[in-house]
């Protein structure tokens, strides 16, 4: 079977090869524009032409009076936001000094609600989710443990959603401080 191929193929490439060469030739052969004699030279004006000022008090501008036409957003479906985790706009908090003991610890600056997860809409899963977590001295969220979780599903929106909060600052004698063990409890419940 491959003598065959061989046979066959290697006079097919020859010729090819060979008309290949003969189609150059002929694209090289070919008379050529003479470059010795000047050819016109396409006109380009990159200047901008001067144009006459509008008077803003005679001219009227064009389809600018009209209103533009009205955009009707429709609401978004109800999904099923965790209870328990204020939704809206973060509020400002002022640096919290700890003092010689931990005391309580501030809320988030960022703090969104996680979303509830399409994987679990369609097995309709409800729970809870216990969650602990670091803050650093900057204010982001580290080492995010799952302690608790009524189904693994809520787990990986809940480390998603922890992990972009921002906490102010904390200070004892007035140096800033990680905290550590940080805790927080989402619940997930299908709204109708």
């Amino acid at each position: 079977m491959i003598f065959f191929r061989w046979i066959f193929g290697l006079p097919f490439a020859a010729l090819i090869t060979a008309g290949l060469f003969m189609l150059m030739a002929a694209l090289i052969d070919r008379p050529s524009v003479d470059l010795a004699q000047p050819q016109e030279n396409a006109k380009i004006q990159i200047l901008a032409q001067k144009r006459t000022p509008l008077d803003p008090l005679t001219t009227k501008p064009k389809e600018l009076a009209k209103d533009p036409p009205e955009t009707i957003i429709p609401s978004a479906p109800p999904q099923g936001i965790p209870k328990g985790v204020p939704v809206g706009p973060p509020k400002k908090t002022n640096p919290v000094d700890l003092g010689r003991d931990r005391g309580q610890i501030s809320t988030p600056v960022i703090k969104h609600a996680p979303p509830y997860p399409e994987a679990c809409r369609g097995r309709a899963a409800e729970g809870s989710v216990l969650v602990q977590f670091d803050v650093t001295p900057e204010g982001g969220v580290v080492n995010i443990q799952i302690l608790q979780s009524d189904d693994s599903c809520f787990n990986r929106t809940v480390r998603k959603t922890v992990s972009k909060w921002k906490y102010p600052p904390a200070y004892r004698n007035g140096r800033p401080i990680t905290r550590y063990g940080v805790m927080e409890r989402f619940s997930f419940q299908l709204t109708d």
